[in-house]
């Protein structure tokens, strides 16, 4: 496996700071946040992004974890909240896949997150699962595109143990970052293209 340079795009975060601890046992790893990190950039800016990929010169792929989701009953959310969930779920990554896209060389990759309300009904989540639903059925319909040779997936993390133990929740089904981050090397590693990776469920796949 040769040495790559890697964006973590929310690499200052509970999973993405578990993805860069990781990576950087064997690549250049960029941590970058909207405000925090080696470097910043907020992805509903495209011009941003832009000057993201001429500035971090040789970039061989591209991780995002970013992607925020208003929770509440249907009866409570107004529709800024659906609104909301969208911008920051599907079309801050659909922007940065459209640029990575015309940057990263073939076998370049980029890997963004869902989330588990994309296939399991969680109570008051109803705008957070529009949001991860929209942006893995836009990854499965590029995936049968001309991506310009670039690999394109998603990680669907499920329950992260972390955030459950700093809600005061029970994670004893929680899945601890060290192991979500082990899903975004292995299809690195295996350059997969096209993939919903639902963690518990790849992380059962890998292990047989």
């Amino acid at each position: 496996m040769k040495k790559m340079k890697i964006a973590v795009i929310g690499g200052t975060g509970t999973i993405g700071s578990g993805i860069v601890e990781l990576l950087q046992k064997e690549h250049e790893v960029i941590a970058i946040g909207r405000t925090s990190g080696d470097y910043n950039v907020d992805l509903l800016e495209p011009e941003r992004i832009k000057k993201m990929f001429k500035e971090i010169e040789g970039i061989d792929g591209v991780i995002s974890t970013v992607g925020d989701g208003s929770m509440g009953s249907l009866k409570e959310l107004e529709i800024e909240a659906f609104q909301y969930s969208l911008n920051s779920k599907v079309i801050a990554n659909v922007n940065l896949i459209k640029e990575a896209v015309n940057h990263l060389k073939p076998e370049g990759f980029v890997i963004v997150t869902s989330g588990l309300a994309s296939t399991f009904p969680i109570p008051n989540a109803s705008a957070l699962a529009v949001a991860c639903a929209g942006l893995e059925a836009f990854v499965r319909c590029i995936a049968v595109e001309d991506t310009n040779g670039v690999n394109i997936n998603v990680v669907s993390p499920g329950y992260v143990k972390e955030t459950m133990e700093s809600m005061g929740m029970d994670s004893s089904e929680g899945i601890a970052v060290t192991e979500i981050a082990t899903i975004y090397k292995d299809m690195i590693d295996k350059k997969v293209n096209g993939i919903i990776a639902n963690v518990p469920e790849y992380l059962a796949s890998i292990s047989i």
